[in-house]
């Protein structure tokens, strides 16, 4: 039982890290400023605040200068 608590624990942080990357974030500092949001008692009926695309909104020295998203996995634009 304990291995599936670690195995979806594992599961829900990989696939912050990999969204993050998608979304043209450092993985390490997008899962650091989430987790210092929630230690800091970010409520938790505004979690889409904690998402990649709104995080770097608010923060945009997220982005990862080393690493580019590639045109599969960028976020699509919305122009008018």
């Amino acid at each position: 039982m304990r291995t599936h608590t670690i195995g979806s624990t594992f599961s829900v942080w990989y696939s912050l890290a990999h969204t993050a990357i998608a979304h043209g974030l450092d993985p390490r500092a997008y899962l650091h400023a989430v987790v210092r949001r929630v230690i800091a008692g970010h409520p938790s009926t505004r979690l889409d605040e904690l998402l990649p695309d709104a995080m770097l909104r608010d923060d945009p020295k997220l982005i990862d200068r080393a690493r580019k998203p590639s045109a599969s996995t960028a976020p699509a634009s919305h122009a008018a």
